[in-house]
């Protein structure tokens, strides 16, 4: 389901990160006082995806995602009914900063 080389998108994890860890509480996934280190592993999933997964779509990659979560969770907590909207999160803001007329 990987795409070659050629079709690799290229963004700053950095930005990513600091992104990600400012505005994490303000979603409506994030239980009030839960850790930012819990969704960290699931936002760096998410935009690490875009690479791995090129122009599909969440729909064509969710479930693979969800394979794959046990492998890539590092030290969350978060099963992935809790971890998913996080990975969807950055997957979907990359894909928007990449391409933001689609």
């Amino acid at each position: 389901m990987a795409n070659n080389k050629s079709d690799r998108q290229y963004f700053d994890p950095l930005v990513e990160e600091d992104y990600w860890r400012e505005n994490y509480a303000n979603t409506t996934y994030v239980v009030v006082g839960e850790n930012y280190a819990d969704y960290e592993p699931a936002y760096r999933y998410g935009w690490e995806a875009t690479n791995r997964y090129g122009e599909l779509n969440w729909d064509e990659i969710e479930e693979d995602m969800e394979r794959n979560w046990e492998q890539n969770r590092g030290s969350s907590r978060l099963p992935w009914e809790r971890a998913k909207h996080a990975v969807r999160d950055a997957w979907e803001r990359i894909k928007q900063t990449l391409h933001p007329d689609r």
